[in-house]
């Protein structure tokens, strides 16, 4: 028979705490079993060195201590046990900054009942190295809200790149200065930037993490 794997959640919102449970057991009972339940980082630690569980389910915004600190002391001691972070917080930093501890960071507003089942059976059951470049990559990309920038645009930030002021540039694509001030300006509030320096630099940011997108258009 196989044996069950051991969840502890953390949750300080009592619905959503009895949301999750009634999903696991209702429909995952013949794998996992809930070992522990908290409504704070502080009682995580505690419930984690005495029961010594398989999986974590933990939200961030918790009183005394956060989720956030709890994985991170958690973490530094225990690299077996696996993390799932369900929140509401959509900051992508905060996605970014956990990466190196988790292995899903699923949004409540997000997940259906069945959508976390499984995302939860994929890291109970894969690799961490599988599950973490899978899962986290696929809601990283879900976050990103991507800038769309036309033709036209990225031939003038291209410019600005290579040292080109705006006469130069606007000689070298047969357009009127005008229009290049006025574009610029458009970009300046695209990449919420405030001069020519910072825009080149936010976009090699944003098309490094694929967060551009190129349009054909004037």
């Amino acid at each position: 028979m196989l044996m069950k794997k051991r969840i502890i959640i953390a949750e300080d919102e009592e619905l959503q705490l009895n949301y999750l449970k009634r999903d696991i057991l209702t429909h995952r009972k013949e794998k996992y079993e809930i070992v522990g339940e908290t409504r704070n980082g502080m009682e995580l630690l505690n419930l984690w060195r005495k029961l010594n569980p398989v999986l974590l389910i933990v939200d961030l915004n918790m009183p005394k201590m956060t989720g956030g600190e709890a994985i991170q002391e958690i973490r530094r001691i225990d690299n077996k046990v696996k993390i799932i972070v369900l929140t509401s917080l959509e900051d992508e930093y905060l996605i970014n900054a956990f990466l190196q501890y988790t292995d899903a960071y699923l949004l409540k507003t997000k997940e259906t009942p069945e959508n976390f089942l499984e995302k939860l059976d994929e890291v109970a059951f894969s690799e961490k190295i599988e599950t973490r470049s899978y899962l986290l990559s696929k809601i990283i990309q879900f976050k990103k809200k991507k800038i769309k920038i036309t033709k036209r645009q990225l031939e003038i930030i291209y410019s600005i790149k290579q040292g080109l002021q705006n006469q130069q540039i606007a000689n070298k694509l047969f357009i009127s200065n005008k229009t290049v001030e006025k574009t610029l300006k458009t970009l300046f509030e695209k990449f919420k930037v405030d001069n020519r320096h910072e825009l080149a630099a936010k976009f090699d940011e944003k098309k490094k993490y694929g967060e551009l997108d190129d349009g054909d258009n004037d």
